[in-house]
This record gives C-alpha cells, structure tokens and sequence, in this order.
C-alpha cells in the first residue's frame, strides 16, 4: 500500500488524468461525450488506484462502533467541469455555461451527476450498508 499524505486518500485528479482532461477536452463535445469522457476518466483513475495500491480511508461509524473503509471518490460531470476550470483548460466564463446547460439537461433526463437514472425514492436512514 503506497503511503499518501493524509487526505490524499481520495485524490482523483493525478497526472494522469490531468494529461486525459487536457488532450480530448473540446467545449463543442455534447453532454452524451461529457459523460464518455467522464468514463475514461474513472477507468483511467481506477488503474493509477490499482497500481499505487490506493486503500480508501477508514471511518468510525457510531453506529456499529467499527471501523470501516469509505468509498473512494470518482470522477463526477460536475468535478469534471470544476477541474477544467482549475487546470486552465477553459474560463470561468465557459464553467458556468456548462453548468447552466448540465442542470437543464440532468432535469430534462432526470439524470444524476454519474449519468444514472435519479431514483424517485430517498433512503431514510443513513446507516452504512456495512453496519447490520
């Protein structure tokens, strides 16, 4: 297991992804190729995880009282648009339009920001799916 200083755990954006971002991202893609980018992204995140031997971070859970390991982050649209920013890939300016054009389409198509279907039901309790 690689040691990564504390709360580098859940770091997504690595060189590697970084290079991805940089050389296929065009502001003419639709949100559909968004998406496929985002998945490349994830995919790409996956491997640099396995082979850094990243273990995600563990969490006291109260309710159980163990600890348990917590999901490791990935690539989202709209983390994806923040990094685009970040990196100086394209304006502030051009953020916010995509943005504004992200929330009318994830309403229109009832989409959340991982491309799945929005379930109409909410889960009441929060207890990890760990803890019986």
């Amino acid at each position: 297991m690689i040691n990564m200083p504390k709360g580098q755990s859940t770091m997504i954006w690595f060189p590697e992804l970084k290079n991805i971002l940089k050389t296929q991202w065009e502001f003419s893609l639709n949100i559909q190729e968004h998406f496929d980018l985002m998945n490349i992204l994830n995919d790409e995140l996956n491997k640099v995880r396995k082979d850094l031997n990243v273990k995600p971070p563990k969490y006291f859970c109260k309710h159980c009282n163990e600890r348990h390991e917590s999901v490791l982050n990935m690539v989202t649209i709209t983390s994806m648009y923040f990094a685009l920013e970040r990196f100086d890939i394209f304006s502030h300016k051009e953020h916010l339009e995509l943005k504004r054009n992200w929330r009318k389409y994830s309403n229109q198509n009832s989409i959340n920001i991982h491309g799945k279907p929005i379930e109409e039901k909410k889960h009441e309790s929060i207890t990890p799916a760990t803890c019986q």
